[in-house]
């Protein structure tokens, strides 16, 4: 079994499309998202100095408030 958090989110995704269970479906898109996000966000804080307490606060509103 995979240790990567992408894949498994996405095979739980794949296991729920095949059930036809539409909350299921929603669920897992939602976890395929965030282990998405989380691996972005992991791979950005990695490429870059420590982050400023503006910059920190202002993506903390971009995920607060769903963009914008």
């Amino acid at each position: 079994m995979s240790t990567n958090p992408v894949l498994v989110a996405t095979a739980a995704h794949a296991r729920a499309v095949q059930s036809g269970d539409p909350q299921k479906i929603n669920e897992t898109k939602r976890g395929v998202t965030e282990a998405k996000l989380r691996r972005a966000v992991d791979e950005a804080l990695a490429a870059f100095p420590p982050l400023t307490d503006e910059v920190k606060q202002s993506v903390a509103h971009l995920l607060v408030t769903g963009g914008a």
